[in-house]
Order: structure tokens, then sequence, then C-alpha cells
């Protein structure tokens, strides 16, 4: 049986090979933006992680837990943007939701060893 550094540098070796899929969580991490503002405009020292079972696309979120400094962040839009949101927010979970059928599509055809079109696994 293979030790774990074997397994490690094996795995390690294979997510090279499939670089460009790494794009993905890095959005989904990014388009976060509460909790990157919670993290920027914490004053202090913290250190959290948390376990749970991932919902979606991983993402550093899912391990990393984002300091609570007691102050709210309104991303909220006022009623006049209304209108646009109704259009907007349609929009987003379409395009998250072809982002994580790209991904996920992507993922099987690599572990498969085939090759794989994300634009393809979108449809």
């Amino acid at each position: 049986m293979p030790g774990f550094v074997t397994r490690l540098e094996a795995g390690m070796e294979r997510a090279r090979e499939h670089l460009v899929l790494t794009a993905v969580p890095i959005v989904f991490a990014l388009l976060n933006t509460n909790k990157i503002l919670a993290i920027v405009g914490f004053d202090g020292g913290h250190i959290g992680f948390k376990f749970g079972f991932p919902l979606s696309v991983i993402t550093v979120w899912q391990f990393v837990s984002v300091p609570d400094s007691g102050v709210t962040v309104n991303t909220g839009l006022p009623i006049e943007m209304l209108p646009v949101a109704v259009v907007t927010v349609p929009v987003l979970i379409v395009l998250q939701a072809l982002l994580q059928a790209g991904y996920f599509g992507s993922l099987k055809n690599a572990l498969l060893g085939e090759p794989y079109d994300f634009v393809q696994q979108c449809r």
C-alpha cells in the first residue's frame, strides 16, 4: 500500500496536469466579497478553521473561518436598483450553474483520462 507522501505526490502531479481547472474555485472565492471585506476590515488577531460538507465547488471559505468584527456590511441595493437585481440575480445563478457544470464535467473527464472541453461540459 502506498504511503501518504507517495499518494500526495501522485495527486500533486495529476493536479499540475489540469492546472487550468483551479481557476473555477478561485473565481468562486473571489466572488464572495462579504468574506473578503470581513478579513480586510478586521483589526486584530484571528485564527480559525472549520470543517464541513461542501455543497458546491470547494473554495477556501469552506475551510477558513472569517473573523467577526461585529460590524455588518450592507451590500443590499437601494429600492431603485430592484429592477436591475431582478434581472441580474437570475443571470448570475445561471452563470454559476454553467461554471459548476463545466468544472465538474471537466474533473470527471480528467479522472477518466479523457481530454476535457470546459465549454462542451456546460451544455
